[in-house]
């Protein structure tokens, strides 16, 4: 909406920094017109793979990522923009997992990402020895037993890493999804604390009471990791400190959410209305209203929102598809068939179909609606007279084929075909 002029310079400006799993950008709106950013910045963020289906990030990385794009753009804004207030939103990559000393503000090891698959064999002894098996716990947090979740990242590590296993043994290992650690390092180490949209994506939250399930959190041996305080998506969690970035310093953070959620509420979506939103995965999301709906197709339930202290939480079904721009991302640097992620579209109408053949992009495993971890990608039916466009297309074609399936799904668990997707 557009404000009267009088009250332009009343308003503060909105920052938002957006931390995804490939990049991290820093974009500024002036509430008077928020069709078009006042600036933005973008910096790449590297991701390692030093094991088959492993997926690693530097937290320490990402923090200087969030940092460098927010005074790239910081630059660019002119004078008087510079000394307007400053509100900030953090929407930010869901599941992938940081732990930290509490007495140095150190990661104790790198981040484990959301589509890392190392805790396939954790998950399967863990759903082996409790009723329900891997659905165990879903009935308190909507969740399966699964490598995309971040208990099992956190038991892995415990498990693996011996300054984690040290850390909890003496009661010192914090952990926090990345809106977590970014807060943490925006406010001098002063706050601790997750959105309910990004602890509902932990597997330890209880859907109901919006809290940290305490029967889950024993069974799992996690009693000694310190977990951080659940807030809402809308409210003011600190000031950035000075110290930390010093541009913003002052800046009320008012507000953080799961990326995903945060492309619903961008949106505005209405409950039974359904997005779909690509990036490095792919995700398909239905707002479900103040209904927690329990998939019996291989979705997830989850908290789509609980914008202030008090509102009621919004819920939302859930398709996650692993691999989608992270797809094309590996056409490009490693099967080198494109020369950028754009070039995927032009390159791919070079052929009418994939000439039979099918990929399947399980590069670490596969989410909904299969939830197979130890599935790996593939590609079928070449022929002599196989050619990059096909591969290329095929792979876009995957693309298609798994959000197709997860549409499916909730068309199933809804009982309704779904009719519009915003995307």
């Amino acid at each position: 909406s557009t404000l009267k002029m009088g009250e332009r310079e009343q308003w503060p400006l909105i920052g938002s920094i957006d931390a995804g799993t490939q990049s991290c950008r820093f974009i500024v709106y002036d509430p008077a017109d928020l069709t078009v950013p006042k600036a933005h910045h973008a910096t790449p963020l590297r991701q390692s793979y030093p094991r088959p289906g492993w997926v690693e990030q530097d937290p320490e990385e990402i923090w200087s990522c969030v940092v460098s794009s927010v005074e790239g753009c910081m630059r660019t804004l002119d004078a008087t923009s510079l000394d307007r207030e400053m509100v900030l939103g953090i929407a930010n990559q869901r599941e992938t997992s940081v732990l930290w000393d509490r007495e140095t503000g150190k990661p104790l090891c790198n981040a484990i990402v959301w589509n890392d698959d190392r805790t396939a064999d954790l998950c399967a002894r863990l759903a082996s020895g409790l009723d329900g098996g891997v659905d165990a716990f879903r009935g308190t947090t909507g969740l399966p037993i699964s490598t995309y979740f971040s208990a099992y990242k956190i038991l892995w590590m415990m498990e693996n890493c011996p300054a984690v296993a040290d850390a909890v043994a003496s009661k010192r290992c914090m952990f926090g999804t990345v809106d977590c650690w970014l807060v943490y390092k925006l406010t001098g180490h002063r706050r601790h604390c997750v959105d309910v949209t990004n602890a509902s994506r932990t597997g330890l939250m209880d859907l109901k009471t919006l809290s940290w399930d305490e029967v889950i959190i024993k069974t799992l041996g996690l009693e000694h990791v310190i977990l951080p305080e659940i807030v809402s998506s809308a409210e003011c969690v600190g000031d950035v400190d000075a110290s930390s970035v010093g541009c913003l310093g002052g800046a009320r953070i008012t507000g953080c959410v799961g990326d995903q959620q945060a492309s619903m509420l961008g949106h505005q979506l209405h409950p039974s209305h359904v997005k779909n939103t690509y990036g490095t995965g792919c995700f398909v999301l239905m707002n479900t209203g103040h209904d927690i709906v329990c998939s019996r197709h291989g979705l997830i339930s989850t908290v789509a929102f609980k914008l202030g202290r008090d509102a009621p939480a919004m819920y939302a079904l859930e398709g996650a598809i692993g691999t989608a721009g992270q797809g094309i991302s590996w056409l490009r640097d490693s099967l080198l068939a494109i020369e950028s992620s754009e070039d995927s579209e032009r390159v791919a109408a070079l052929t009418d179909d994939c000439q039979g053949v099918v990929f399947v992009p399980a590069f670490s495993g596969l989410l909904a609606p299969f939830w197979c971890p130890g599935a790996r990608a593939a590609i079928l039916g070449m022929t002599y007279a196989t050619e990059q466009r096909h591969i290329v297309r095929a792979m876009l074609a995957a693309i298609c084929f798994q959000t197709k399936a997860v549409l499916d799904a909730m068309a199933s668990d809804c009982g309704t075909p779904i009719d519009r997707i915003d995307r």
